[in-house]
């Protein structure tokens, strides 16, 4: 039995904050590699090292999000199976509400995404902009 289109927009943004995770967690690894090319105490390094930190911050921030969700992905799934076999029987469907559509957890999750997203850009730029340039110049800390 297939699930329900309805059922599935509650993963959606997991999923998509999931990704952006794993693109943070890729960007982060290699970060420490090209922040050991920097000059030492210099302007630059100092201004790397706070958005790379605040990266980091972020990125851990939306982790423990969506680990302590963990125990909700079972539960849902029992709600959805047991849903779809009231449904194969034909009994009167009477909806349970699924934790994962709680609208401030998907807020939460949605506004970190976004910011992760901007900072993560953010460290992109400033290092493909580095190449013949100043690096300092080119990291917007807001």
């Amino acid at each position: 039995a297939s699930v329900p289109a309805s059922a599935l927009v509650d993963f959606t943004f997991i999923m998509d904050a999931t990704k952006e995770l794993c693109v943070c967690r890729n960007v982060l690894q290699w970060s420490y590699v090209y922040a050991y090319f920097l000059e030492h105490n210099s302007r630059e390094l100092e201004l790397f090292y706070y958005v790379q930190q605040s990266l980091e911050t972020k990125t851990e921030t939306l982790s423990g999000l969506l680990e302590l969700r963990e125990e909700d992905f079972e539960e849902e799934k029992k709600r959805l199976k047991i849903q779809m076999m009231k449904k194969g029987k034909g009994e009167m469907m009477n909806p349970t509400p699924s934790k994962l559509a709680d609208t401030k957890l998907r807020q939460e999750v949605v506004d970190l995404n976004a910011v992760l997203s901007g900072i993560r850009e953010r460290l992109l730029k400033a290092v493909v902009d580095a190449r013949g340039r100043k690096l300092g110049d080119n990291i917007s800390i807001l």
